[in-house]
């Protein structure tokens, strides 16, 4: 069966509306066939997590651009947690958007952090200041931290810390003070928890990677062969770096 066009005008004005999610935009433009299943049980767009950001954008048109700007993934035995923060753009629309995914066990949903109009290159970069800003909102009793990636393309940090970050490959020391409360809180929760045997062992670290590698997260196996990786514990001064 010929897959139906998909409009992107239409999508665009829906998930201008307040509160609205990803999958509410699409069944709000017109486009619930997009995330029904089919007859073989595939759906075209998977509304509920997909760890490929970009290929799932694609399924709705080719033209979508999805630019990872943070990630943060946690888990163990009994659950799993994955934010996700990218910045969805397309050659067919003068507009942007800063989307975020959260993913808790089967838990899923997505909002529209910010909106753009043809939003300028040098802008781009700053988008990260409103992921941190989202976040801290967040952070007075978020316990989620295990592994945070960052896109280096974005700013991080202020301006001194961000030119040490590219010239000497040094993670801003605001970053890791700004993730540690995530951390502390993660450890005062566990402290308890006696299938938890050394809450030393409880650790947050920071990867600051390039995009094309922050698209392929899944893929690596060791940090320590992909080019340009800096990576170090938000409670410690070490950063490690392949200068590959």
């Amino acid at each position: 069966m010929k897959k139906p066009k998909f409009q992107i005008d239409k999508f665009f004005k829906a998930l201008q509306k307040p509160y609205q999610s990803i999958s509410g935009a699409i069944r709000d433009s017109g486009h619930k066939k997009f995330i029904e299943l089919s007859e073989n049980g595939e759906k075209i767009f998977e509304d509920n997590g997909y760890s490929d950001i970009e290929a799932n954008f694609q399924n709705l048109d080719k033209s979508f651009k999805c630019s990872p700007i943070l990630e943060i993934r946690d888990g163990n035995d009994w659950y799993y947690c994955n934010y996700q923060y990218f910045h969805l753009s397309t050659t067919k629309s003068e507009y942007s958007f800063v989307i975020g995914n959260r993913n808790f066990n089967a838990d899923f949903d997505s909002f529209v952090l910010s909106r753009h109009q043809n939003i300028k290159k040098e802008d781009i970069k700053k988008l990260s200041i409103k992921v941190l800003e989202n976040l801290d909102n967040l952070n007075k009793n978020e316990r989620y931290c295990e592994q945070i990636f960052l896109n280096k393309s974005y700013i991080w940090g202020n301006e001194k810390e961000y030119k040490k970050m590219k010239v000497d490959n040094i993670i801003p020391t605001s970053l890791k003070e700004f993730f540690l409360p995530f951390l502390e809180n993660k450890k005062d929760f566990f402290k308890d928890d006696d299938d938890v045997k050394d809450i030393k062992k409880i650790t947050s670290t920071i990867y600051m990677l390039n995009e094309k590698d922050m698209k392929k997260i899944d893929s690596i196996k060791y940090f320590s062969i992909v080019k340009g990786a800096i990576w170090g514990r938000i409670d410690r001064k070490k950063n490690l770096v392949n200068r590959r």
